[in-house]
């Protein structure tokens, strides 16, 4: 037992002992994890799983946890893997700190990876720097600023933006073994000492090569700067100065030149160096060399596969080269072509003197070119096309100044009437002009020759070989057609200028067009017919007659040139000349032709206006002997006090006015057909005067007429003679109206007053003049009859055969009525029916009457009396029970006056007018008095609030004689002002247009008038045209 309790002891001390290993262990494996060195705590792991097999599933925990960690690993790298592909280096360089941050031990394919993405993204931002320097260069270059594109790619190769080292050198102090492993190789020792290897053996001589490329670009900058100075200096020479100054310059030019192409020959031999130290290191690193800048700026000075020529500095300095060259020659080809064109405008002036001089300053220009032929071939042949181009350019001086001789010889011809043509001289002159012809196509022929040798030269925007002295075979083209031909072309040239000049006094005295005189003449608003054929038809019908000799007189010269012996070759080239005049004489019969139809339409319209004028005039003579009628009854009437002779005035002012109306419409067809004569006639002021005469003189009788109907008016309401009554009362607002230009309102308040008391009285009575009197008559007797036999039945208790009497009395009643629902005959006799048929039915609809008028009567509900054509009103009803039961209950009862429901039905609807109104009276008197004292105060200046005061009070108490009387001293001092002749021209000019129904235009007038006429903006008259207007718009 002791034994085995102290074996028992050791092996638990044994376990405690291997579990305290175990947890050390695990305990280092947490450290490691800690410090971020996974790959090294997966080895401990491992061997802790193979070393205490117990442990195994701890430990595939542990390694799972590690696994999860190095699983975000991967993730980035995808992502990296991601920004490289699309050259995202912000995104890289973010993603690479996150990996060296959390796995700062990587192991060597982690390693590798990094290294590459690095890689990848480096060259790729290098190549974008290049190409953000090689598109900064392309714009100077297509500004043509080649040196500023020259220092741009110098720039680029030197810039220190790159993420590689530059030189040698650079390398050596950076990567030196005893200061730092090569990083892109780390770890791999035999790579590195390949690179390290081959780099000390070649690379120094790149840097070599690039020491020596400064002081050439140097030098090349230097003579860039020398260039644009000459270059300034030669353009003002070779624009305006003689050849012989353009000497010492083109030498200087041509020594410039060359410095420049011996610099880009030194750049081009560096450059190939450079190629050969990069050959090498590519062959010794096995074709996958470290990147230096010797390939960059291999680059730079020559440009890239694929891209434009002119990219890179050896082909930007050629191309500055040539411009430089090609600015000169260019100078100096534009002045030569100035000095032909220049010369051929004095050829073609006729001053053959000066075409000779700028000829021969073209030929010394010409020689100038020729001799300039700096660095022969380095401009791509662009030196021989110029060479070639001065070449041609003699030839074609030299047949210009044989065409300048040759139209020295020419005679002059020169016609100044068509009488002075002498055709036989003409024939005299032919000979002379032969032998120049001739001489005109052979040197167009030597020309031709020319032009084919620079149709041969390859075409080059830089230089206008081909375009050299266009206009050279046009001038000899022209040459030979303008001595061609003989007498012909004498014949031409005799009668052409005299053509022209007939064409041009045609299209000078009647090119203007005829649409001003028409509008002038014939277009409203205003026509003047009669002054288009006073004073602008004659002159222009005397140019039109006048141009048709010029013409006749045309022909007859031709006609005379086309029979001359021998006959003119080509007689149709001077018969066109004949035909474009017969064309110009059918332009002037069509422009004569339409000149007449203006004259006739003319005439139509003064004789319109003339015969209008007579019946104005006719028109103004009723007008005035209307108005002495007028007058001669008026004072009729005052002196008798007679109603009659104002009525009889009413007339003859009316009659006055129609004619008013006549003489007006006259004028307006007058003025609408020729203002002038409307001017002249007189008639508007006779128009405006009377006009004015008869509204001044209306305005006392319009006062006399009116009091009088309305003592008519009342006469009428008292015997119930309402239409005779408001008759008299429209006629009376009729002449009101005409007189003031605006309603009277107390004409219109008894007017008012009797069409609601006949309003009443509709429906319940048949008018003997009514087409259906007979007819209801008859139903109204047969119902009757009916009835009575009804009632006769009663009394004998025959009650079936009663009731069917009462029944057709019942059908014939509502014969009636239908069209007439408010019969007074045909509702008693109903009524009377339902009352021996149904007392208790009768007397129930009885009571409901009565309550219904209470409540009309409470509302001030006049409709509710009033019949209409589809119903009858209460007022019918109250008639009938009245007739039937004068003392029904609640009949006599009064609501307003104490006289029963039907007297103050009828003052409701207007059947009778209630006692006056103590009150009402009261505040009509005070209106009255306080409107006198404004009248009495400030006169016309306060009629308005006078007038307004005065109907107040008349509206208050209407039988107010006093403020009656008041408003007619009023009016009559207050009617409308006389109108000018001038407002009552435009009036003329409204009425037209408004009776046109062309309301647009009239709308305007009445605006205008309002504008133009202050004094009459409120005038009644005007205002009743404006709504006359909008209400037609």
């Amino acid at each position: 037992m002791p034994c085995a309790s102290l074996m028992a002891e050791g092996q638990k001390e044994q376990k405690e002992q291997i579990n305290q290993a175990v947890a050390s262990r695990f305990e280092e494996v947490e450290t490691l994890m800690s410090e971020k060195r996974y790959d090294d705590a997966i080895l401990l792991l491992v061997k802790i799983g193979q070393d205490e097999p117990e442990q195994m599933e701890r430990v595939q925990k542990k390694i799972l946890e590690i696994q999860v960690v190095k699983g975000r690993l991967n993730e980035l790298f995808e992502q990296l893997n991601k920004a490289v592909a699309v050259v995202d280096g912000d995104k890289a360089a973010a993603i690479v700190s996150q990996i060296k941050e959390n796995y700062p031990f990587l192991n060597r394919l982690d390693k590798n990876r990094l290294i590459l993405s690095l890689s990848i993204i480096e060259k790729a931002v290098d190549d974008r720097i290049r190409d953000e320097y090689f598109q900064k260069a392309q714009v100077f270059i297509s500004e043509a600023k080649y040196p500023e594109a020259v220092g741009v790619y110098r720039e680029g190769y030197t810039s220190e933006q790159y993420f590689d080292l530059t030189t040698y050198r650079d390398y050596v102090d950076f990567f030196a073994p005893n200061k730092a492993p090569i990083e892109k190789h780390a770890g791999d020792e035999e790579r590195q000492a390949q690179i390290w290897e081959v780099y000390s053996s070649v690379a120094p001589e790149g840097d070599v090569v690039i020491e020596t490329l400064k002081p050439v670009l140097d030098d090349w900058e230097k003579i860039v700067g020398r260039v644009e100075a000459l270059n300034i200096t030669m353009a003002a020479l070779l624009e305006s100065g003689e050849p012989e100054s353009w000497d010492a310059g083109l030498n200087t030019a041509a020594g410039l030149l060359e410095e420049l192409d011996n610099s880009r020959t030194l750049l081009d031999e560096r450059g190939r160096e450079l190629a050969g130290v990069w050959a090498r290191l590519y062959s010794g690193l096995q074709d996958t060399p470290e990147e230096f800048y010797y390939e960059r700026i291999g680059e730079f000075l020559y440009g890239r596969n694929g891209r434009e020529n002119t990219e890179g500095i050896l082909f930007t300095q050629q191309e500055f080269r040539n411009k430089t060259y090609l600015s000169l020659v260019q100078l100096m080809g534009k002045r030569l072509e100035n000095l032909i064109q220049s010369g051929r405008a004095s050829y073609l002036a006729g001053d053959w003197n000066s075409a000779a001089a700028y000829f021969g300053t073209a030929r010394r220009a010409a020689e100038k070119l020729l001799g300039f032929e700096p660095a022969k071939g380095n401009a791509a042949g662009i030196d021989d096309i110029w060479i070639t181009y001065g070449r041609y350019a003699l030839e074609s001086l030299t047949i210009r100044e044989g065409l300048n001789t040759l139209g020295e010889g020419l005679p002059s011809l020169e016609f100044t009437e068509l009488s002075a043509i002498d055709l036989a001289a003409l024939d005299g002159i032919a000979q002379p002009i032969e032998k120049s012809v001739e001489k005109a196509r052979e040197l167009r022929q030597l020309w031709q020759n020319a032009e084919t040798g620079l149709a041969a030269l390859p075409a080059s925007e830089s230089v206008p070989s081909q375009t050299l002295d266009q206009n050279l075979r046009e001038d000899l083209e022209s040459a030979i057609k303008q001595f061609s031909g003989y007498r012909l072309s004498l014949y031409l040239n005799a009668i052409a200028p005299f053509y022209r000049q007939l064409e041009s006094l045609i299209q000078n005295t009647m090119s203007d067009s005829l649409t001003e005189l028409k509008q002038y003449a014939l277009e409203p608003p205003e026509r003047h017919p009669s002054k288009t054929l006073e004073e602008r038809l004659p002159p222009l019908q005397a140019r039109i007659r006048s141009n048709e000799e010029q013409l006749n007189r045309f022909l007859g010269v031709v006609e005379d040139m086309l029979q001359r012996q021998p006959p003119i070759s080509n007689p149709e080239e001077v018969q066109k000349y004949g035909t474009k005049a017969e064309k110009l004489g059918t332009f002037v019969s069509g422009y004569l032709s339409e000149v007449n139809g203006i004259e006739q339409a003319a005439r139509r319209y003064v004789n319109t206006a003339r015969r209008a004028l007579t019946r104005g005039n006719n028109a103004l003579q009723k007008a005035l002997s209307s108005l002495g009628e007028a007058r001669q009854a008026v004072k009729k009437g005052q002196e008798t006090n007679n109603i009659n002779y104002f009525y009889q005035a009413v007339d003859a002012y009316n009659a006055a006015s129609d004619s008013l109306d006549r003489v007006e419409e006259a004028y307006g067809e007058i003025v609408s057909s020729d203002v002038d004569i409307a001017e002249n006639s007189g008639l508007l002021e006779e128009l405006t005067r009377l006009r004015n005469e008869t509204n001044s003189e209306q305005a006392s009788v319009a006062v006399s007429v009116k009091d009088n109907a309305i003592v008519e008016g009342r006469r009428a309401y008292e015997e119930q003679s309402y239409l005779e009554g408001v008759t008299v009362l429209n006629q009376a607002q009729s002449f009101w109206e005409r007189t003031y230009g605006e309603p009277d309102a107390e004409l219109t308040a008894w007017t008012i007053r009797l069409k609601n008391a006949w309003q009443a009285l509709q429906q319940t009575a048949i008018e003997p003049n009514d087409p259906l009197f007979s007819e209801m008559n008859q139903y109204l007797n047969l119902a009757n009859r009916y009835f009575t036999e009804g009632l006769r039945l009663a009394e004998k208790g025959n009650a079936s055969d009663s009731l069917r009497s009462f029944r057709s009395a019942e059908e014939l009643l509502e014969q009636v009525l239908v069209p007439f629902p408010g019969n007074e005959s045909a509702l008693l006799l109903k009524q009377k029916i339902l009352r021996e048929t149904d007392y208790d039915a009768w007397a129930a609809s009885a009571r409901e009457l009565i309550r219904s008028v209470l409540i009309a009567l409470n509302q001030n509900n006049r409709d509710a009396f009033i019949g209409r054509s589809d119903r009858k009103g209460l007022y019918s009803d109250l008639l009938v029970l009245r007739k039937i039961d004068p003392n029904f209950a609640g009949l006599n009862q009064s609501v307003y006056y104490n006289r029963g429901l039907i007297y103050d039905v009828e003052v409701l609807i207007g059947r009778i007018q209630p006692p006056p109104d103590p009150q009402a009276i009261a505040r009509s008197r005070r209106l009255t008095e306080k409107a006198r004292k404004i009248w009495e105060a400030v006169g016309t200046d306060g009629a308005s609030q006078a007038l307004a005061l005065l109907n107040k009070a008349l509206e208050e108490w209407l039988e107010n004689t006093e403020a009656s009387s008041l408003r007619n001293e009023i009016a009559v001092q207050k009617a409308p002002a006389p109108i000018p002749a001038e407002l009552q021209g435009r009036l003329v000019y409204f009425d037209k247009f408004f009776a046109e129904e062309d309301f647009s235009t009239a709308k305007l007038i009445i605006e205008q008038i309002r504008e133009q006429f202050p004094a009459f903006a409120d005038d009644p008259r005007i205002l009743q045209r404006l709504k006359q207007v909008e209400a037609r718009q």
